[in-house]
């Protein structure tokens, strides 16, 4: 998959730089994103923590509006 091929509602978060597939998408107007990955450069625990972070951000700020 690539950006051209997804609908207009999503748009791509990360891009393989080796081939260029979609490696994450993310809704442009909801809080729904998603990864498929493995980070080779710095694997471990603190690889992709700035996700979980984004997560919460996205939970706290539906919980906000309510």
């Amino acid at each position: 998959m690539d950006n051209a091929t997804l609908p207009a509602e999503w748009q791509m978060l990360f891009e393989n730089l080796n081939d260029g597939t979609c490696e994450g998408i993310k809704y442009t107007s909801k809080p729904f994103f998603s990864t498929q990955f493995h980070p080779e450069a710095a694997g471990g625990p603190e690889d992709t923590k700035f996700l979980f972070d984004d997560f919460l951000a996205a939970v706290e700020k539906y919980k906000a509006g309510r």
